[in-house]
């Protein structure tokens, strides 16, 4: 879907958007010009989505880039600031948001790339989806100002699990001290589950902000556990500014300068749990390149919280790695899981030469095996490329784009996966 101009949609009812791992739903932009100008408040991008105490909303592999959301022009019409959210505003909703993208919005408003707002109950999900280069920037009407909280994501008043996400890059700017530079939580319950938040800008918590707001009845009951919080930026807290004394529990994180990096204004005592957590680098294996994977001697490796029981873990990470395997789970978004039973982790099933390869690579098998296999190969955002069975050691393979890849062999012995690079 490309839209013209810089127009909303507003859901009542029901949004379908199922897309596959094959093939996914790009909703964008169809001219750019003008998205970097804060000027120009309505050119180079959509507008949001609004969905508007809609039921049942399931939006799932969707590519999502280059949005606009300007409350000043709504101010002006209506006299009114209810624009949140840069590409999702789910306003009373609940809605299943898996396998998206999110890439390049500026938001005037609370949410850079998605806003729950007042839904209160228990419900939604928000998870193994890519948030990058998304921005919520505060605006002054008078002598008040609005705005800017959740560069990434913000939660007000309601309940999303957010779980298995990538949030890099995002931004919270603007007047009066915006807060969380991936996410904003205030008023809310939410399992927030195996992200890996990383290089996000805020002036209050350049990772998370954990906040409660005044005269709202729900109290925040907020679960942390297995998310990698890493270099993110900001005056005070750089991965964490907690606001809020109410039920805020650590369970197996990585957090840069752990619990002293966690910022406390005064006035607030902090009085969750905080155990088995650690800081130390999470060896990422090219985070220069955006490849936020895990190397194999990571600190994050197989250190996860014992039981995840009940909190609906997907089976599959960002980059189609099975998530759990007995009972065992990382730190992070992405799992350094090379086989998915025990007892073939030490022979060694197949090799991708040349790796770093030009674009043409080979599969080189065993010479014991022999007969049909399924080749999936997915890049870091989960998205299928390529799917198909092929006759064992016929192997030769191509990929035209530059990148880095995630080759998944299926065959009568396991399933096993490595990692390519294409430059």
């Amino acid at each position: 879907m490309y839209f013209c101009g810089n127009f909303e949609i507003i859901n009542n009812g029901t949004l379908k958007a199922n897309g596959t791992s094959d093939q996914h739903i790009t909703m964008t932009v169809v001219d750019t010009l003008g998205f970097n100008s804060l000027q120009q408040y309505i050119y180079g991008g959509m507008n949001h989505i609004h969905l508007n105490n809609s039921t049942n909303d399931i939006i799932k592999y969707v590519d999502f880039s280059y949005s606009k959301v300007n409350n000043i022009l709504e101010f002006w019409y209506s006299g009114s600031l209810n624009q949140y959210g840069g590409f999702l505003y789910a306003y009373n909703c609940s809605p299943t948001i898996e396998n998206c993208t999110f890439v390049n919005s500026y938001s005037n408003a609370n949410g850079g790339a998605v806003a729950w707002h007042d839904t209160e109950e228990e419900g939604g999900v928000f998870q193994n989806c890519v948030v990058n280069n998304c921005k919520s920037d505060a605006i002054v009407l008078g002598a008040d100002y609005f705005g800017g909280d959740g560069g990434a994501l913000f939660v007000q008043n309601s309940s999303p699990n957010i779980i298995g996400n990538l949030l890099i890059n995002n931004f919270a700017t603007g007047v009066g001290n915006p807060k969380g530079g991936a996410i904003m939580l205030t008023n809310s319950h939410s399992n927030v589950l195996n992200n890996t938040v990383v290089n996000n800008f805020s002036y209050n918590g350049g990772g998370f902000c954990i906040y409660e707001a005044d005269g709202i009845s729900m109290l925040n009951d907020i679960n942390l556990y297995n998310n990698i919080v890493w270099e993110n930026i900001c005056d005070y807290g750089p991965q964490f500014y907690i606001a809020a004394s109410n039920n805020t529990d650590f369970f197996n994180n990585n957090i840069d300068g752990g619990f002293d990096d966690i910022y406390f204004p005064d006035g607030i005592t902090f009085n969750g749990e905080y155990t088995d957590n650690i800081n130390q680098n999470p060896l990422f294996t090219d985070a220069s390149n955006n490849d936020f994977s895990i190397e194999d001697n990571s600190p994050c490796k197989n250190t996860g919280f014992e039981n995840m029981t009940g909190f609906d873990i997907p089976e599959f990470d960002l980059a189609g790695n099975q998530r759990i395997i007995d009972n065992i789970i990382d730190i992070g978004a992405y799992e350094n899981q090379l086989v998915t039973s025990v007892e073939n982790i030490e022979t060694e099933q197949f090799t991708i030469y040349p790796n770093p390869s030009n674009g043409i690579f080979f599969l080189d098998f065993p010479t014991s095996q022999k007969g049909l296999g399924n080749v999936k190969i997915t890049d870091m955002t989960g998205r299928t490329i390529y799917n198909q069975e092929f006759v064992i050691p016929n192997s030769q393979f191509v990929i035209n784009e530059k990148g880095i890849y995630f080759i998944n062999i299926q065959t009568e012995t396991g399933i096993y996966t490595k990692k390519l690079i294409i430059q």
